[in-house]
This record gives structure tokens, sequence and C-alpha cells, in this order.
């Protein structure tokens, strides 16, 4: 992902949060994941309040990834990312 698009993908969820300002928790995926339903997304919610952890991922063979869900508690950290970071850090 270059540096424009980082910039981008954290502009949307300041954006995000200037039209819901009281959102706790959101979910970040990729567009290029057509296998990710609803499903996956109920189940990132379920695991996050059953274990009250503020990341929770997906993952498959040991490697974790998006789509994840972030607490609110980690949104600002988020947007503070830039170049070629990603949120794995």
């Amino acid at each position: 992902m270059g540096d424009r698009n980082v910039y981008l993908y954290w502009c949307r969820l300041r954006d995000l949060l200037k039209h819901h300002p009281n959102l706790d928790r959101c979910i970040i995926s990729l567009c290029d994941q057509p296998f990710v339903d609803r499903h996956v997304f109920q189940q990132l919610i379920q695991l996050a309040d059953s274990t009250d952890k503020g990341i929770v991922a997906t993952g498959f063979s040991g490697i974790w990834g998006a789509p994840v869900l972030f607490d609110r508690k980690y949104f600002e950290h988020l947007m503070c990312l830039e170049g070629q970071q990603g949120a794995k850090k």
C-alpha cells in the first residue's frame, strides 16, 4: 500500500468519526477479499465481546490481517500511522 493510500485509509476513519462521534468500534476490511461476508464481521464482534480484547483480527495459516476490529481506544493511534506503516505495527 503506497503512502497516499495509507493516508486516505486513515482519513476515512477520521471522516467516519466526524459523522459518528460516539462510535465504539470499527472494522477495517479490504476490498479485495471476496469471501469475507457479514458472518466474518459478526464473529469479530462476538469475539471482541466475549474476550474484551480491543483488537480482534482474522487469520489464516498463522498469518493475521484484515478484516480487523479496533476498539475506540486505538482510533487516535491508527490515525497517526504514516507511510508504509500498517496497523500490524
